[in-house]
């Protein structure tokens, strides 16, 4: 009976055993590169804090990593940090011209805008105001050949002409005249103010020149009798509009006294 014999051969144990240590080492490897980094946490939690926050964190196959702002520092953030919790300042654009003045031959108002371009999200800056408002006067080409008519209703006609007592040198009076005028336009804030707010677009109204308003030639500041025109009401909350002239110089004339109708310049 014949044994076989086995000599211990230290070449190939050496070998085997770096065969077995470089498949450990490639097993490890992959293992570590498998979970070295975490897919996702920030939108997975929906948290997103402020300074350093340990509990601000999102955990999976024994990796962890954080959706707080010191996770920048450390280097330790989840994959969508950037994307997900970053912070973003609201961006506007830049602001609009100026509107034109809403008040024609008078006092108005402009305005401006600007939008949104990018959103604040995460905490970001919020949005300033987009809309800005300024009062302004218009002073356009054909309001500066043209004056505006001052106009008070004809009731208040005997305060205004009420003798001065104190005045003892009596002057020679002028006789009055009248201008006749189809209203072309009136301003919305007319309705708050009695008795401007009878008046509508298409009505005739009549405006008198007395000797109190009279300039040294004898006329009345605005009253214009060729074309259309701009009137403002004296005493009034912004009430104004425009007119064309229906008629000439009405000579030796007195309006009456209806309300929204008749009106005496200033």
């Amino acid at each position: 009976m014949k044994y076989k014999s086995t000599l211990w051969n230290p070449d190939g144990a050496t070998s085997s055993i770096r065969k077995w240590s470089c498949m450990l080492t490639i097993t490890l490897l992959s293992f570590v590169t498998q979970f070295s980094s975490v897919d996702g946490g920030c939108m997975d939690t929906g948290i997103c804090c402020p300074g350093r926050n340990n509990s601000c964190r999102f955990t999976l196959q024994l990796q962890t990593c954080y959706c707080d702002e010191f996770c920048s520092k450390s280097e330790d953030c989840c994959d969508d940090y950037d994307y997900f919790c970053r912070k973003q300042d609201c961006v506007l654009t830049y602001w609009t011209e100026w509107s034109e003045c809403s008040g024609r031959c008078s006092k108005g108002r402009q305005e401006r805008t600007r939008s949104i371009h990018i959103p604040a999200s995460s905490g970001g800056e919020p949005c300033g105001r987009r809309s800005q408002v300024r009062t302004c006067y218009d002073t356009s080409r054909s309001c500066q050949k043209k004056e505006v008519a001052l106009l008070l209703p004809t009731y208040y006609k005997s305060y205004r002409n009420r003798p001065n007592k104190y005045f003892t040198i009596e002057n020679v009076k002028r006789p009055s005249y009248c201008i006749r005028y189809y209203l072309k336009y009136i301003s919305p804030y007319c309705r708050y103010n009695t008795p401007w707010h009878m008046m509508n677009v298409g009505d005739l109204v009549c405006v008198e020149c007395d000797d109190i308003a009279m300039n040294k030639e004898g006329f009345c500041k605005g009253a214009n009798t060729k074309s259309s025109g701009s009137w403002r009401g004296i005493a009034t909350q912004n009430c104004y509009g425009t007119w064309k002239v229906e008629s000439g110089i009405e000579e030796n004339c007195e309006c009456g006294h209806k309300h929204g109708y008749d009106f005496l310049y200033v």
